[in-house]
């Protein structure tokens, strides 16, 4: 698994096509969740975790249980130490946080982009 992450529109899937010349990909404004294991490549999971936690599904049971090996993932920074008012708001950051440290101990790279700036953290 491989994963870029970084802040919203900071072109994390324009360099994941460039580097994978991946042209097709998963992204839940798109495509239905059960479609997921059909693309080579995760856009902006984090929009996914919402979803989920919005039908009343655990977000980091669901994602354990997808064969994500051969995976490349994306998803944003959410929080940065800003804590939301609204509750699900809290909840979701702190959901996305448990998917993303799951992830990330998974993945064999795991890469940061920052204004289209790209660097390896693992």
């Amino acid at each position: 698994m491989i994963i870029y992450f970084g802040g919203i529109y900071n072109g994390k899937l324009d360099i994941v096509k460039k580097d994978t010349l991946v042209s097709e990909y998963f992204d839940i404004s798109k495509n239905s969740l059960n479609e997921i294991q059909k693309f080579k490549v995760i856009n902006n999971i984090d929009s996914i975790v919402k979803i989920l936690m919005k039908a009343n599904i655990d977000p980091l049971h669901y994602i354990k249980n997808l064969n994500l090996d051969d995976k490349i993932i994306t998803f944003n920074i959410n929080g940065n130490g800003v804590v939301p008012v609204e509750k699900f708001e809290r909840e979701f950051r702190d959901a996305c946080g448990n998917v993303y440290k799951y992830l990330i101990a998974k993945a064999e790279e795991v890469y940061k982009i920052t204004y289209g700036l790209k660097e390896r953290l693992k």
